[in-house]
């Protein structure tokens, strides 16, 4: 089994990570690139979890829960937004 550690003190504004689920580590990766003045990458570890310093305001704890009528509207939604692109392209 391996673990994922979120850490931070209360009143800081930064939070120390430990992932190991590779869709976080990519997640924290992009980031990095897009904000390497604030997300640091400290330790790539052997197992292949990464070990990071993030923005406290990066940490976000929602559940989204959406109803059967709100679901089906949003899907159609992405559908016309993908044959819009999908007109553009061509």
């Amino acid at each position: 089994m391996r673990e994922n550690v979120i850490e931070w003190m209360t009143g800081d504004d930064t939070i120390t990570v430990t992932v190991s689920q590779k869709r976080f580590i990519s997640k924290i990766r992009k980031l990095a690139e897009k904000h390497p003045e604030s997300v640091r990458i400290l330790a790539e570890n052997r197992d292949g979890s990464i070990f990071a310093h993030l923005p406290l305001k990066s940490l976000k704890l929602s559940i989204i829960s959406l109803d059967k009528s709100r679901k089906a509207e949003l899907t159609e939604n992405m559908r016309a937004v993908r044959e819009r692109r999908e007109q553009n392209d061509l």
